[in-house]
């Protein structure tokens, strides 16, 4: 898993950020591969924000809250839909057979790049829901106006995410320093751009 990305500044107007960002919206249909789907966050997701607020890796990276209520849950998937609402990009439900198992986000920063994070429940883990979901979020982003490369931030010792981004066509690309709530640390940058 990638970072998510949740502490986004709102963009200055006056910015590049938010007119690359401002063209993104969500894809009509879904974006579906089989029984893998990305769709608009929805309500009805509140059992999955609660089994990912127990898991303490996804915590370190994202704003899942840390101690869950159905008030912190629908709060989480607010921020999400403010993304789309703000201009700074879009975040999206995985889907495996309709069930909610995970997170896909693209934020537009800077002009040109999406940054990409995604994370999974660890029950989805392991089986393909993540490269597919990625395979089909990248593909989509990189036919956008705007948009000419995807970018993820991984640490050293994700090798699964490391491996999942190479499958599906990314290249490292050195390193940035990335913070996102608990997590302040070097990471790996992975990048793909148009064919």
């Amino acid at each position: 898993m990638t970072n998510e990305h949740e502490s986004v500044e709102t963009p200055n107007p006056e910015s590049q950020e938010g007119r690359f960002a401002e063209g993104l919206q969500y894809p009509d249909p879904s974006l579906r591969d089989g029984s893998i789907a990305l769709r608009r966050w929805e309500h009805g997701d509140l059992p999955l924000v609660e089994e990912a607020s127990t898991d303490r890796l996804l915590l370190e990276g994202t704003t899942l809250p840390g101690e869950y209520n159905s008030r912190a849950g629908r709060e989480f998937i607010e921020r999400q839909w403010s993304r789309h609402a703000e201009g700074t990009g879009l975040s999206l439900a995985i889907t495996s057979d309709g069930d909610a198992v995970g997170c896909a986000t693209l934020i537009v920063r800077r002009p040109s790049t999406a940054d990409l994070g995604y994370w999974l429940v660890e029950r989805a883990r392991g089986g393909g829901t993540g490269g597919r979901a990625v395979q089909l979020l990248v593909e989509w982003a990189l036919r956008q106006p705007g948009i000419d490369a995807v970018e993820a931030f991984v640490a050293d010792e994700n090798v699964p995410s490391q491996k999942l981004l190479e499958h599906v066509g990314f290249e490292r690309h050195g390193r940035q320093r990335h913070q996102v709530n608990n997590l302040d640390e070097d990471l790996r940058v992975y990048r793909r751009g148009k064919a």
